[in-house]
């Protein structure tokens, strides 16, 4: 017999770590630009999400073209 390594706990732990990490950078950020007063006024902490996702996804993309 032969035992398959269950790798779901490792996946999640994975998919955990990188959403953590991407809200400490989102929240950082945030909280560097409006102390220095660099955001346009009236931006939110959720516009400055959508920016750090946009910048993500974009290195995702370049990332698969590279490979």
């Amino acid at each position: 017999m032969q035992f398959e390594k269950d790798k779901s706990a490792e996946v999640l732990g994975k998919k955990a770590g990188y959403l953590f990490s991407y809200l400490v950078f989102t929240t950082a950020a945030y909280l560097i630009f409006s102390l220095t007063n660099r955001l346009p006024s009236g931006w939110t902490y959720f516009h400055a999400a959508a920016v750090t996702l946009a910048i993500v996804l974009a290195g995702t993309a370049i990332k698969g073209l590279l490979k």
